[in-house]
């Protein structure tokens, strides 16, 4: 049988008993492409998690029932909470479980709505995301560590990780942070560099939330450098109210007399150095650390063109 993430088993559990409210537990494992031990496990979280299940033993087969015309708390839904669906779905990045819902959900809504969805374009989202999310998910719900074949931005090489995944911000781009079991400390990682995901056999390992939450609110467009610094930049009219709209996800700008002030405190300079090269002549560095680096950037960039 082929690997299947928990939230898929849960939802071919959750069909299978609409449709039918006895199944051998055989018949249900090989319906749910799980094992017959990982289905019993299942039905036994279920049980304990307050599903009336019913469980009865004819030797050799064990089978398992529901009480007849029974469903799960959320699976029918009044026709505001569908529309209320649909809006959600709408905005979801584009992908197969997308499509799947949105057909199962439009023959329940007002015909204006449905009506719409032709007209939206929903956000991007990598073929990555779309096959390495749900165990992502999985993992922060169960809390089992994830063994990655990674490619970090910096090096361009392939690694092996193995990472306790504490935060996952969906994106496009998609980013998780987690514990990295070899370099012993939280990191930055992006969905769409990962080759290969699968469960590692190792311990989760837990970081506090105040740990966690640090290095989120230092964090720049998902990049976290090594030490905390105090940044500043000014930018003149009329390209401040394009940056107050545009600014890296961290930072945030006030507006002052003659233009917008941009002040942080960040482990994630580079991506606030690269942002401020882009905008040239409109903003002013206020900050040394800031400045030094802005001007690296932007004699490298004049290198690279005289050497063409």
């Amino acid at each position: 049988m082929g690997q299947r993430t928990s939230s898929e088993t849960l939802a071919a559990i959750i069909v299978a008993f609409w449709k039918e409210p006895t199944w051998k537990q055989a018949d249900l494992s090989r319906r749910a492409g799980v094992t017959p031990r990982a289905i019993k496990r299942h039905l036994d979280d279920l049980m304990a998690a307050g599903w009336p299940l019913e469980r009865e033993e004819d030797h050799p087969h064990v089978y398992w029932s529901v009480p007849k015309g029974w469903f799960p708390a959320g699976v029918l839904l009044e026709t505001d909470a569908v529309a209320a669906l649909l809006h959600l779905l709408v905005r979801s990045p584009a992908s197969a479980e997308r499509t799947r819902l949105l057909d199962i959900v439009t023959g329940l809504a007002p015909a204006l709505i449905t009506e719409t969805l032709e007209r939206v374009i929903p956000p991007r989202s990598s073929e990555v995301a779309e096959q390495f999310l749900p165990t992502v998910l999985d993992a922060v719900a169960e809390r089992f560590a994830l063994r990655l074949r990674y490619v970090p931005t910096s090096s361009g090489m392939h690694t092996e990780r193995v990472v306790s995944v504490q935060r996952v911000l969906v994106g496009p781009p998609t980013r998780f942070v987690g514990w990295c079991h070899t370099q012993k400390a939280i990191r930055w990682f992006r969905l769409d560099s990962t080759t290969t995901i699968s469960r590692d056999g190792g311990a989760f390992h837990d970081v506090d939330d105040a740990e966690v939450d640090a290095v989120l609110n230092a964090s720049v467009d998902g990049f976290h450098g090594q030490v905390r610094v105090r940044v500043s930049f000014f930018v003149r009219p009329p390209d401040a109210r394009w940056v107050a709209n545009n600014l890296p996800e961290g930072l945030v700008g006030v507006s002052v007399e003659g233009g917008l002030l941009v002040e942080a405190e960040t482990a994630g300079l580079l991506p606030i150095a690269r942002f401020v090269v882009g905008l040239g002549a409109a903003a002013e560095c206020r900050s040394p650390e800031l400045g030094a680096l802005v001007r690296e950037l932007a004699e490298g960039a004049l290198q690279g063109g005289r050497q063409e």
